[in-house]
C-alpha cells in the first residue's frame, strides 16, 4: 500500500479511537453509528491524461448520517486496491459530496470505484478507462459529387468532409489527421484536427483534382500516437462540358403545303455530358441552303431541345435539300457539333375515288341459314340475271336472331391499300334495286381491321354509308341479315373508295 493509503488509514483509526474514548468516558455517549452511504456512477476516463479529453470525472457520494468516507479505485475482480482517491467527511450539515476520479496512473481497461464507510459497508460503482486509441475512424462527406464550375447549388465546387474518431469504448477521442481525395489522378491533401475528441470537419473542394471517379481517405493519429484510416468514400469531379451534341428529326423530309401530311419538321437536339445535372450553356441551331442561313435558334442550356421547322424560307416553299446544324458550348470545355441534313419537297396530297361495281349474285356469294329444315338460303340470278335472292321462310332458333345471312368479301384495290399512309382512307358501299317483299333486315359494312356500320335494308337505292380505314385493312365485307319470314333480292353493288395521293 502507497504511504498516501498508509496515512489516511492511520487517520481513520484514530477517528475510530476518539470515537470509542468518548464513549466510554461519558455517560451519555452512544454507541458508533452504522453509515449506510451511495455512490453515483461515474463517467468514463480516456487516455492520455492531460490532453483534456476526459481525463476527469465526478462522482456522488451520499451517506444517511456523518461519518468517513474512503473513496478508491480496484481492479476488476477487487481483489486489490489500484488508486487511493480520496478520505473524505460527511457531517449532518453536508452529507453528501463530490469526488473528483483522475485518469492520472491508470491504464485502459476496467475498474471498480469503491467507497468504505468508517462504519459500514462498502459500496461500489464500475469504472471504465479508454485507451484513448482511434480503432474506429469514419469519413462522411456531404455531397460526393464535386464539380469544376460552380454554375448553380446544384454543381457544388466543394463538400465538407466530417471526420470521427473513437476508441474501444465507443467515445470520440482527440486526434490529428489529414483527408486524402484521388480523382482522375490527380490527389489533394487537407488537414483535419479534433481537440475536444467531437467530429472534425473540413472543406474539401475539386481544385488541383483531376475529372471521373475516385475516393477519399481520413488518415488520423491519436494523442496517445497510434494511427489509423477510414474506409475509402467515393468522389466524383465532374465538368459542365459537354461529350457530344445529336439531332433528330421526325421525318426525313418535309412537305410545306397545308394539307396535314408532314407539314413541319419537329428537330430534337440532344446535348450529351457527364455532369447529370441541367446547367447552362451557349449554343444555336440553324438550318441553311447554299452556305445561306434562312432559320435560327438558340440553346441556353444542357437540357434536350425541341424545335418545329415549317419547312418554308421567307413564307414560301423553296424545295431542296437543306442541312441542320447544332452547335453548342457549356460553361468548360470546348464546343460540340452535329450536322444533318433534311429535304423540302413541293408535293401535296390530292385526294381521289375509285369505284369498284358488282352484281348482286356475284357480291353475296355465299350464306348460311339458320333453321332446322335448310329452307331459309340465298339464290343466285333471282328474280333476274345477276340478281341474289334471300329468303327467310322458316323461323330461327331465336326470334331476335337472324334467319338467314349472305356475305360479300371483296379485296381493296393496290393503289388504295398503299394510300392508307397518307391517312383518310374511306369506303363506301351502295345497293341497287333493293326489293324487300316482307319482312326486313340489316346490312353491315366492315374491314378486316374491325371498322363498320349498319343501316336498315329498305327497297330501292340503299347507300350503307361510309367507314375510315385502320392502317394496314385489305379487305371490306358486306353482310346482310334477314329476320324470320323475310324475303330480299338485290340487284348490284357498289363500293366507292376514297383516298389520298401524293403529287409534285
Amino acid at each position: 500500500m502507497t504511504h498516501s493509503v498508509l496515512s489516511r488509514s492511520v487517520a481513520a483509526a484514530a477517528v475510530a479511537s476518539f470515537l470509542a474514548l468518548a464513549a466510554s468516558t461519558s455517560a451519555f455517549a452512544d454507541e458508533p453509528v452504522t453509515a449506510t452511504i451511495s455512490l453515483g456512477t461515474p463517467g468514463t476516463l480516456t487516455l492520455p491524461a492531460g490532453d483534456a479529453v476526459r481525463d476527469t470525472t465526478s462522482v456522488s457520494v451520499s451517506s444517511d448520517t456523518a461519518t468517513t468516507v474512503d473513496v478508491a479505485v480496484w481492479n476488476s475482480d477487487q481483489s486489490a486496491e489500484v488508486k487511493a482517491i480520496d478520505l473524505v467527511t460527511l457531517t449532518d450539515e453536508a452529507l453528501s459530496t463530490s469526488v473528483t476520479v483522475p485518469v492520472t496512473d491508470l491504464a485502459a481497461g476496467s475498474y471498480v470505484l469503491v467507497a468504505t464507510p468508517s462504519v459500514g459497508t462498502a459500496v461500489t460503482a464500475p469504472l471504465t478507462v479508454g485507451s484513448g486509441t482511434p480503432v474506429d475512424v469514419s469519413l462522411a462527406l456531404a455531397k460526393s459529387t464535386l464539380f469544376t464550375y460552380a454554375y448553380s447549388s446544384a454543381t457544388p465546387r466543394s463538400t465538407t468532409a466530417t471526420v470521427t474518431a473513437t476508441d474501444e469504448t465507443g467515445l470520440g477521442v482527440a486526434f490529428t489527421g489529414k483527408v486524402t481525395a484521388v480523382v482522375g489522378g490527380k490527389s489533394k491533401v487537407v488537414a483535419v484536427n479534433s481537440s475536444t475528441g467531437n467530429p472534425a470537419n473540413v472543406a474539401l473542394s475539386s481544385t488541383g483534382l483531376g475529372y471521373g471517379t475516385g475516393t477519399a481517405t481520413a488518415t488520423v493519429t491519436g494523442n496517445e500516437g497510434t494511427t489509423n484510416a477510414s474506409d475509402a468514400v467515393p468522389l466524383s469531379v465532374r465538368q459542365l462540358a459537354f461529350s457530344s451534341v445529336s439531332i433528330a428529326t421526325s421525318s426525313a423530309s418535309v412537305y410545306p403545303y397545308k394539307d396535314y401530311y408532314y407539314d413541319s419538321v419537329k428537330i430534337t437536339v440532344t446535348p450529351k455530358s457527364s455532369a447529370g445535372v441541367t446547367f447552362g450553356a451557349t449554343g444555336s441551331v440553324k438550318i441553311t441552303r447554299n452556305g445561306k442561313t434562312v432559320k435560327t435558334w438558340t440553346l441556353t442550356s444542357s437540357s434536350a431541345k425541341a424545335l418545329t421547322w415549317d419547312g418554308r424560307v421567307g413564307g414560301k416553299i423553296v424545295p431542296g435539300t437543306y442541312k441542320i446544324t447544332a452547335s453548342i458550348k457549356g460553361k468548360e470545355g470546348s464546343t460540340k457539333t452535329y450536322a444533318k441534313n433534311v429535304v423540302v419537297k413541293s408535293n401535296k396530297l390530292v385526294t381521289k375515288t375509285k369505284t369498284v361495281t358488282y352484281s348482286g349474285a356475284k357480291a353475296f356469294a355465299r350464306y348460311l341459314g339458320f333453321d332446322a329444315y335448310a329452307e331459309n338460303a340465298c339464290y343466285s340470278n333471282y328474280p333476274r340475271a345477276g340478281y341474289v335472292f334471300c329468303d327467310a321462310d322458316a323461323a330461327a332458333a331465336d326470334p331476335d336472331d337472324y334467319a338467314v345471312m349472305s356475305f360479300a368479301q371483296f379485296t381493296i384495290p393496290t393503289e388504295v391499300q398503299s394510300a392508307q399512309k397518307y391517312g383518310g382512307t374511306k369506303a363506301s358501299a351502295t345497293l341497287y334495286n333493293v326489293k324487300r317483299y316482307y319482312g326486313g333486315g340489316d346490312v353491315y359494312l366492315e374491314t378486316d381491321k374491325g371498322t363498320w356500320r349498319a343501316a336498315t335494308l329498305a327497297s330501292g337505292t340503299k347507300a350503307v354509308g361510309s367507314i375510315a380505314f385502320e392502317s394496314g385493312a385489305k379487305k371490306v365485307y358486306l353482310t346482310m341479315g334477314l329476320f324470320d319470314y323475310s324475303q330480299i333480292s338485290v340487284g348490284s353493288v357498289k363500293v366507292t373508295y376514297t383516298y389520298k395521293v401524293l403529287t409534285s
